[in-house]
């Protein structure tokens, strides 16, 4: 038997008292955090006087839903529910949102985008840095958003994880291409179309530069207008940045 097929031997033999160990100690973790669960799911599912002798582990004894009844019948339970929906709804559109906007343009190489890197550490900084409890509540105060939905959805509006997997995936898949440019004329012309159609069916079109002077953090209205007025420049931007080799060219 040669050394080679004894180190084999050893390898195979060392990896697979690894594999054992390893899958042991993580079948114990994985029930320390199942068991739990599980012994609480069988309190919610089990009699009072079964829960008070101490009779319930991991099995419903006297089975009853009286509980879900109790809870189902307060209308601060779907009070709660509809914020949760709500929350959910507005985070995931508004995050994703967020996430390609901010991502796309720092996919970009430097002669495009020059100042991407600085950008990119800004946003990669705040990764490393967190500001914590006391100025984030602050600062939300200080925007007038407590007691509303936007206090729960806006602080986590751009996740800066996700950004960092997106930007990764537009720098790996994505070229100047015609679909790309098509894409940036129609996205362009598009919410230009909508705006003016806003405008045109506002009581008096000529005072709609108040909309843009004063803002209301809880009128949607003004909320949709802010995103609009952040939104239209990088979509122009986006355009001119998708016919860059094409602008280079010119004059023939």
């Amino acid at each position: 038997m040669t050394g080679k097929n004894k180190n084999r031997i050893k390898s195979s033999w060392r990896s697979k008292l690894f594999s054992l160990i390893n899958g042991i100690v993580l079948t114990l973790l994985a029930l320390l955090c199942i068991l739990p669960l599980v012994n609480v799911l069988a309190i919610s599912l089990s009699s009072n006087t079964a829960v008070t002798a101490g009779k319930v582990m991991f099995l419903p004894v006297d089975f009853t839903l009286k509980s879900y009844e109790y809870v189902a019948k307060r209308e601060a339970f779907w009070r709660a529910m509809g914020i949760t929906l709500e929350r959910c709804l507005l985070g995931v559109a508004l995050n994703v949102l967020l996430c390609i906007m901010t991502a796309y343009p720092l996919s970009k190489k430097n002669s495009r985008f020059h100042s991407r890197t600085a950008y990119t550490w800004f946003f990669f900084l705040t990764m490393l840095i967190n500001g914590g409890l006391i100025p984030n509540f602050m600062t939300v105060k200080s925007l007038n958003l407590l007691g509303t939905i936007w206090a729960l959805v806006l602080p986590g509006a751009v996740p800066v994880f996700s950004v960092v997997l997106m930007l990764n995936f537009f720098r790996h898949k994505t070229e100047t291409t015609p679909i790309i440019k098509s894409a940036s004329i129609i996205g362009l012309a598009t919410i230009l179309l909508g705006m003016l159609c806003l405008v045109l069916d506002l009581t008096n079109p000529l005072y709609f530069w108040r909309i843009l002077v004063y803002y209301n953090p809880t009128s949607v209205m003004s909320i949709g207008v802010m995103l609009l007025l952040f939104y239209i420049p990088l979509v122009a931007v986006l355009m001119v940045m998708s016919f860059a080799d094409t602008f280079s060219k010119w004059p023939p």
